[in-house]
């Protein structure tokens, strides 16, 4: 699926970038009392998040193109029951923005960043129940239905509104489902997007009950210095900005928004 395809490449940049421009290699380090996270989230840097992470951590920056939806939801919950700030430098993509950055005490945005969401395991399991009457009724994984869950109890604590994951299913633009199958055979869903993520400004942010301290983008031309950084703007391909028609939309807003009732299966390619 193209959203993955990106994910993957923007993983790449993070890996590289840090390489060139960062102190440490890729994984969770410590450095003065700040927990740094750098790359891919998998259940490895779960698990060393969880043995460096302590009561002297002061604050936590992380660089990362997103990862594994159950690991980044451990660390998230960590973050939020401690009450510590996170700090996203560069790129925090998927995973990375809607569990990890957005479980902080305080989300900071360094300068020429760029925070991009696209979806949540509720906005996968609202998919299911919409289309599952259209195409032989495809059922979500458990451990979907496990992650929606803690998505939404995290979200609950931190005041903040899940229709901000859901907006991706209408931002990004969804187009078709494809039929997917599961290693013991079942089906699963496979939606294709116009975009891979998007950008909020800190306007639509806000009316979620998301602040964010620190530069945020309020148009296209915000985000060139990220994209310099990034080494040009092939860096971040099929991402869209958020404008003020996104803002404070609540579930049953976004739904009518969206084409759930008349999507089709994507064509072959």
């Amino acid at each position: 699926m193209r959203t993955n395809l990106v994910l993957a490449s923007l993983i790449a940049l993070v890996a590289t970038t840090c390489a060139t421009g960062c102190s440490e290699s890729d994984g969770v380090f410590l450095r003065d009392n700040v927990l740094y996270v750098r790359g891919e989230i998998t259940e490895e840097t779960a698990r060393e998040f969880e043995k460096k992470f302590s009561g002297d951590i002061s604050a936590i920056q992380i660089t990362s193109g997103g990862g594994e939806t159950t690991a980044a939801l451990n660390i998230a919950e960590k973050i939020e029951r401690a009450g510590i700030p996170v700090t996203a430098d560069l790129i925090c993509f998927s995973a990375c923005a809607s569990y990890v950055w957005m479980a902080g005490s305080e989300r900071v945005v360094m300068p020429d960043t760029i925070v991009a969401l696209h979806h949540g395991a509720s906005p996968f399991l609202t998919l299911y129940e919409q289309l599952s009457a259209q195409f032989s009724a495809p059922k979500a994984s458990k451990e979907l239905i496990a992650n929606a869950q803690k998505e939404e109890e995290l979200y609950t604590k931190l005041g903040v509104e899940m229709s901000l994951l859901h907006l991706g299913n209408y931002v990004r633009g969804l187009r078709c489902v494809r039929l997917g199958t599961r290693q013991d055979g079942s089906t699963s869903l496979l939606p294709e997007f116009d975009a891979a993520g998007y950008i909020p400004t800190r306007a639509v942010f806000a009316s979620y009950g998301v602040e964010v301290e620190g530069p945020l983008p309020n148009a296209a031309p915000d985000l060139s210095g990220a994209i310099d950084r990034m080494g040009g703007e092939t860096a971040i391909p099929f991402l869209v900005m958020t404008d003020s028609r996104d803002a404070g939309l609540n579930l049953d807003e976004i739904k009518a928004r969206t084409p759930y009732g008349k999507l089709k299966l994507c064509e072959n390619e």
